[in-house]
């Protein structure tokens, strides 16, 4: 016998001996009956059962995903007073190669993905869309029995807390828009300190000069000052420029 996912049709009057003697293939459907039939003609109590047959290969954790293709059916005997299961598919000879993947093909890399994915998407929807009364429940009992899984959710909670905190705070911070700009935002960052603020309608140059006008001995952001007028409106961007520009900067911040 064949299995196979697309048998030739079978005589619908006499299905199981055109299976048995004629065509000679099809797929669980066609085994499990034609073996329950000949159990009955031998006088054994038989039944067929259906239901899915699920590959341990597709098993992530505590989660087994149970696919559509994973339908089957087999046959069960009452022997001894019990009822046996039989697994009657697997007298078949041969495979097709189109239900290979139905009996256990070896996962891929991508489906690995896949099943973790689908993992996640069981506990989003496990522990988000259906938590319920009874989920309450059984985490509260959870923590309970288990005070370690209570530090670790709180040192969770916080450490989420902080990233987002930390990564709103980086989004937000002011960014400078030119490259002269970000070599004097540590010097702009300190004189605001001082309550020297730039108003809207006032240049980097008079702004340095009302600073200056007030600490005549900083001879450093002088300067910076020609530096900043050289580049900005000098056009003079040269690489000795700019570490002239920075090495009076880093002079009058630490002075």
């Amino acid at each position: 016998m064949t299995y196979s996912l697309k048998p030739k049709a079978l005589d619908i009057n006499n299905s199981t001996d055109s299976f048995l003697f004629d065509k000679r293939l099809g797929y669980c459907v066609h085994f499990a009956s034609s073996f329950v039939t000949m159990a009955r003609m031998s006088g054994i109590p038989s039944r067929i059962v259906t239901g899915y047959k699920a590959d341990q290969a597709n098993s992530f954790n505590n989660y087994l995903a149970v696919k559509e293709r994973d339908a089957h059916a087999w046959a069960e005997l009452y022997i001894g007073e019990h009822w046996v299961r039989f697994e009657t598919t697997s007298t078949a000879s041969a495979i097709d190669d189109d239900t290979v993947e139905i009996l256990g093909a070896n996962n891929t890399f991508f489906e690995r993905v896949n099943l973790q994915l689908m993992y996640i998407k069981y506990q989003v929807e496990t522990w988000i869309l259906y938590y319920s009364h009874i989920r309450q429940l059984q985490l509260i009992q959870y923590a309970k029995e288990n005070p370690r899984f209570v530090l670790l959710f709180v040192f969770s909670l916080l450490a989420l807390v902080l990233i987002t905190f930390s990564i709103s705070l980086y989004f937000r911070r002011p960014r400078c828009t030119h490259k002269v700009l970000c070599i004097l935002e540590p010097l702009l960052k300190k004189l605001k300190k001082e309550g020297y603020i730039r108003q809207k309608d006032e240049t980097m140059h008079q702004y340095f000069l009302r600073y200056m006008k007030d600490h005549p001995e900083k001879s450093a952001l002088k300067e910076v000052d020609n530096c900043y007028e050289l580049i900005s409106y000098g056009g003079d961007t040269s690489s000795a420029t700019m570490k002239q520009l920075k090495r009076m900067v880093k002079k009058s911040l630490s002075s």
